[in-house]
């Protein structure tokens, strides 16, 4: 039983280690990603337009908050990931 354990967790990181060379961030998918961005700053010109009518609206306010923070978060992917593209 010890043996069959031990060969499939050899065998899982053989194939693991093969996998290895395997681009998960390609130009579709980093073009994809810069779109993302593009359009969630895109989004924020208007909820910032909706906070600066209504500057006590919290719930705009955490709406941009989040817009942003998210765009910042692929930001770093992209950056990460893509840029040597």
């Amino acid at each position: 039983m010890k043996f069959k354990v031990l060969l499939v967790i050899i065998f899982c990181s053989f194939a693991n280690l093969a996998n290895a060379e395997e681009v998960f961030f390609t130009n579709d998918r980093c073009s994809g990603l810069k779109s993302t961005i593009e359009n969630l700053i895109l989004l924020t010109d208007g909820q910032w337009g909706k906070l600066l009518t209504n500057p006590n609206d919290n719930g705009a306010a955490s709406e941009l908050s989040w817009t942003m923070n998210l765009a910042e978060n692929y930001s770093s992917l992209y950056s990460v990931f893509c840029a040597k593209n």
